[in-house]
């Protein structure tokens, strides 16, 4: 039997500015993101049909609990609709059994249904050797969710539109990560519908200069998420965690998204690792994540036998 795995990294938002809101009911926004070291894990096996089978596996021991019916594991899962998509898009046709081992938490803003998707167009073009160009997986991936073209791109990029637009960014560095997932998600339509657009709007230009040159500090100095306030009016949560994080000398936090997961930046993995034990002291019922960002390092990591 053959089989391939794939890790699908989570991403966290250094910057994230609405600009208007469009007539689609969509906001035009402008983001910058970066890929971290925290994964779903997804194994795909090749059947002798053209059906697709996807089952769910959720973490164990994870202070935020996901009940599986929570994460659809039919045609309307993103996994399932990329597959979908693939056929498609080159009249080819196999089938696929697909284990989704979900690390990644939901409702986090951490894009992990995004990232499995993405993973899935990159892998089976691969796999199956479709012969799909990266300009014609970013249009399927548009049409998928906004995020997902910037999971086909590199480590770090500058997305605007919906999102769905993205500029790959020249990182030095590449930062640590605590990551703390409160035991409640938000969903994104709550969080973007309680939003306001402001006058007085920031711009990318200083946090992309940052990363390029690589300065920790400054990093942390220019992050932004326009939703934060947002998605502190629906959950206590983010002021909570705003207030712990204060206590921990980060380079700067913020929350990722439109939450309900919060971050840290850090200069070394001492400095992270120090946090998130602090972080996990104080607060026994959030999970925390302690994690490299993954700047240029490839998207996937691929095991496949036969």
């Amino acid at each position: 039997m053959t089989w391939l795995e794939v890790l699908a990294p989570a991403k966290v938002n250094l910057f994230l500015e609405l600009i208007f809101r469009r007539a689609d009911g969509y906001h035009e926004l402008e983001t910058v993101m970066v890929k971290i070291g925290l994964s779903d894990r997804m194994l795909f096996r090749r059947r002798s049909d053209d059906q697709t089978t996807l089952s769910i596996r959720t973490a164990c021991g994870s202070r935020h609990q996901i009940a599986s019916d929570q994460i659809a594991s039919d045609s309307s899962n993103l996994v399932w609709r990329a597959i979908d998509a693939l056929r498609q898009a080159t009249g080819r046709t196999f089938g696929l059994d697909v284990g989704l081992d979900k690390r990644i938490p939901v409702g986090a803003g951490l894009g992990g249904g995004s990232s499995d998707a993405a993973s899935t167009l990159l892998a089976l073009n691969r796999w199956f050797q479709l012969g799909l160009t990266p300009e014609e997986l970013m249009q399927i991936g548009s049409q998928l969710g906004s995020d997902v073209p910037f999971f086909l791109s590199g480590g770090a990029g500058l997305c605007t539109g919906r999102g769905e637009r993205v500029k790959a960014l020249t990182t030095r560095g590449r930062g640590w990560f605590v990551v703390a997932m409160p035991p409640v998600g938000l969903r994104t339509g709550d969080v973007y519908g309680r939003a306001s657009i402001s006058q007085g709007q920031h711009s990318s230009h200083q946090i992309c200069e940052a990363m390029r040159t690589g300065r920790i500090p400054a990093i942390g100095k220019f992050m932004r998420n326009r939703l934060q306030g947002a998605a502190a009016s629906i959950s206590h949560w983010i002021e909570r965690l705003a207030s712990e994080f204060d206590r921990v000398s980060a380079a700067g936090h913020q929350m990722s998204g439109s939450g309900s997961s919060y971050f840290g930046l850090f200069g070394s993995r001492f400095a992270a690792q120090n946090a998130a034990r602090i972080l996990r002291s104080r607060l026994p019922s959030v999970s925390t994540y302690c994690v490299i960002g993954l700047g240029r390092k490839p998207l996937m990591a691929y095991h496949q036998a036969e």
